[in-house]
């Protein structure tokens, strides 16, 4: 495997002198093409190669890019491979700047290089070790973080654009994770031979069955405890890390293996673990009971899928590009539409690099994490704070139906408000209060000022009451105060029944301002 992070010529030498360093002016300019390839799951020890794609500003060369995760080195490689093409040029030069982003887009970790692109060949590599963001410490082991985000970002030399390309893929592994707390009863009465057994799952289709096996035998003259594996029904080949805990009586982890094995229709019988019977204190056996933590981790080897999700053209001919000066400096001047929110809606649309979904009734939502906390308080906290939200894949939200979340998610993307009618209005008001966004609070209880009627006004008028909106709360009592007969309806009573404290309320104030408007 190659190291550290550089070019290669044809003759396998790092590239350093075939052309300058890129300038810090190079770094701020729009890059011609950026890819951001997302890996779920990916197994370990074994390269991971994304989906092809062509850079169309650089002679429509083709490129994918590879990566793997190694043990027990506790290291992630990544590389590029130019693919051979007869009628693309031998040699391009470029920069090359590779970033590992968060779930929420920002970037944990930027490195870069230049050097020739030629055909058919590996380049631009680079390592990351245990002590890079990359890595997540659980527990007493370090493991990549999942899913990994990759951005790849390509520059020519003294090259300024017009247009710039972005493309979006990703990879993503079979993966299945059995787990069991196996309380094995009568710990100290085992005897040699003897064998407590343990099945983790039954099986699937598709998926092997788990039979955990504990028995006692002597080793060296010791007692030892064998913890073995045997799986069965296996039709496709996974990848597995296991990890056998002993769990003291308030759960806290005593003893932690872990073993990386293939599994396959060879494996048979695998050996996870063993240790002395004697080193086992007393604390670990409450009432002669051994806890035992299992957990796996089956990963498919071949991906389930590996496809191009998105691909973005953007056109910048009508800004002014200005040519950078002797000095190095430059202006940018863009014209009124924003690329980057041209992407954030197509993000929306196709759930490109969603990190997490929203639940609504049976209806799912794709969303990003960022864009959300970006925009409301709530998901910030939701997404930051809450270590049940932070972690999970799929969030519900019981106090909004499908429609009220969608038109919510429409505004946080693209602050925008369909038409509707003063129920869904309502809807809408009572969500934009709860996940603090204001301006759309706003926009909602205008509205509904608007749109005040004799069979709406007094559910209007708790609805204000409700979250605290004293226009509206106003709006809503001139509204009775100029249509006096409502106080007379049916629809009043039923009011003056169910909330008599703010229909008493209103009432009074009705009589205050009619007082004032006779004095």
């Amino acid at each position: 495997m190659h190291r550290g992070c550089c070019f290669q010529n044809a003759s396998n030498i790092p590239y350093q002198s075939a052309m300058a360093t890129i300038s810090s002016s190079d770094e701020k300019r729009r890059a011609l093409f950026t890819y951001i390839w997302k890996i779920e799951s990916a197994p370990i020890n074994k390269c991971v190669m994304s989906p092809v794609f062509t850079v169309q500003s650089l002679e429509m060369t083709k490129f994918s890019l590879g990566m793997v995760i190694l043990r027990p080195l506790n290291k992630v490689e990544f590389w590029l491979e130019r693919k051979k093409e007869d009628n693309e040029p031998e040699n391009i030069a470029i920069k090359l700047e590779l970033s590992i982003l968060d779930t929420n887009g920002s970037s944990l970790i930027k490195r870069s290089c230049t050097g020739l692109s030629r055909n058919s060949e590996e380049m631009g590599y680079f390592e990351f070790f245990e002590s890079d963001a990359l890595f997540d410490k659980r527990k007493d082991e370090l493991f990549p973080k999942d899913p990994i985000i990759v951005r790849y970002r390509f520059w020519r030399k003294g090259t300024e654009i017009s247009k710039s390309e972005l493309c979006f893929a990703s990879t993503q592994f079979d993966v299945y994770r059995p787990s069991s707390v196996w309380v094995v009863k009568g710990f100290n009465s085992l005897q040699q031979g003897e064998k407590r057994i343990r099945i983790l799952q039954s099986a699937e289709k598709g998926r092997p069955q788990l039979t955990l096996t504990l028995s006692l035998a002597e080793m060296n003259g010791k007692n030892r405890v064998f913890i073995h594996l045997a799986p069965s029904h296996i039709i496709n080949e996974f990848r597995m890390e296991a990890e056998i805990a002993l769990l003291d009586a308030e759960g806290m982890v005593f003893f932690r293996k872990r073993v990386l094995k293939p599994l396959n229709v060879y494996e048979k019988d695998i050996l996870l673990t063993i240790f002395e019977k004697s080193q086992i204190p007393a604390v670990l056996l409450s009432e002669d009971v051994l806890l035992l933590r299992c957990e796996m981790k089956l990963t498919s080897p071949d991906p389930i899928w590996s496809r191009i999700e998105g691909y973005k053209f953007m056109d910048y001919s009508d800004s002014k590009l200005v040519q950078t000066d002797k000095k190095g400096t430059f202006l940018d001047k863009l014209n009124a539409t924003c690329p980057f929110k041209e992407i954030v809606n197509t993000f929306k649309e196709d759930g490109t690099l969603s990190d997490v979904c929203l639940r609504a009734g049976t209806k799912l939502f794709p969303v990003h994490k960022l864009i959300l906390s970006s925009r409301s308080p709530v998901f910030k906290a939701m997404f930051t704070q809450d270590m049940r939200e932070k972690t999970s894949k799929c969030i519900d939200i019981p106090d909004l139906n499908a429609d009220t979340l969608g038109w919510l998610l429409l505004y946080i993307y693209e602050n925008k408000i369909q038409e509707f009618t003063w129920e869904t209005a309502g809807n809408l008001f009572e969500a934009a209060d709860k996940y603090e966004l204001l301006d759309l609070k706003e926009k909602c209880s205008r509205f509904l000022k608007l749109n005040l009627s004799g069979s709406n006004v007094c559910k209007i008028l708790v609805l204000a009451d409700m979250h605290h909106d004293e226009s509206l709360r106003k709006s809503a009592q001139e509204f009775i105060l100029n249509n006096p007969e409502i106080m007379h309806s049916d629809v009043w009573k039923i009011f003056r029944e169910d909330h008599s404290k703010l229909a008493l309320e209103a009432a009074e104030q009705i009589i205050y301002n009619m007082k004032h408007s006779r004095s």
